[in-house]
């Protein structure tokens, strides 16, 4: 990590990661601001290379990722979410478990305020194996394993940063139960105040909540094809939007 000139209160990241597995073409140390590394659930190792630019330029993101899978079969790495001094990323790495070949997804803190610590700035999250409940009828089917890990769908999930050390990550899935019936079902990871020195500290949980609609009865049709496009903090709360 280096980190060789002062920083800006804020920053615009650049919404598409630049992969350079080549050394020849990754920007030299001149250009690299910050160096950060990581260590995946299987502890294999990653490094991102984040290039300063003050508003209104753009903050690029630069990752080696050698032996990771290639862009034809998978976005290995992106951004999901920020707020404040937290961003999250996934990564997303191919490995051999039981003669079978498999893509693990990871979740991972950065975390801004730490630029000037030893601590690592990349810490992931524990991987959630809470299931889909699909419907009322759930508890009538046979048992399904709960300790496997699930691949969470990124672009309905949000992050909400309190304060220094609490932040709270979100998915949210909605249910149609009936034609006048529907259900948001959201799965949330809570930090702990005391963090691992590579890894974040708490589970998930499951948390079923109802829809009230008033007014137009349109509004429920419209639940039925609900599909995430944005997820916004605001104060102390996450904002889902489908802008159609």
């Amino acid at each position: 990590m280096s980190a060789a000139r002062s920083f800006p209160n804020w920053v615009m990241l650049e919404c598409f990661i630049f992969r350079r597995d080549d050394d020849k073409t990754f920007p030299d140390d001149e250009k690299v601001t910050i160096r950060a590394s990581g260590l995946t659930s299987r502890k294999k190792p990653f490094d991102v290379a984040f290039c300063l630019a003050e508003p209104p330029g753009i903050f690029p993101l630069y990752v080696p990722l050698p032996g990771f899978p290639g862009p034809d079969k998978v976005l290995p790495f992106g951004i999901v979410a920020t707020h404040r001094h937290l961003v999250l990323f996934r990564l997303t790495s191919t490995v051999d478990e039981s003669h079978e070949i498999i893509d693990v997804q990871d979740l991972f803190i950065y975390d801004a305020s730490a630029i000037s610590s030893s601590q690592p700035q990349f810490k992931v999250l524990p991987p959630c194996t809470e299931l889909y409940n699909y419907g009322p009828r759930i508890h009538h089917r046979p048992p399904q394993d709960t300790t496997k890990r699930r691949v969470l769908m990124v672009r309905s999930m949000g992050l909400l940063c309190r304060d220094e050390e609490e932040f709270a990550v979100a998915e949210l899935k909605l249910y149609r139960f009936s034609a006048v019936e529907v259900q948001a079902q959201l799965y949330v990871l809570r930090s702990c105040a005391s963090t691992g020195p590579r890894g974040i500290h708490g589970s998930w949980h499951t948390m079923r909540l109802p829809i009230h609609v008033h007014g137009n009865p349109r509004d429920m049709y419209q639940l039925y094809s609900w599909n995430t496009d944005t997820v916004i903090p605001f104060d102390n709360q996450l904002c889902w939007i489908d802008y159609f």
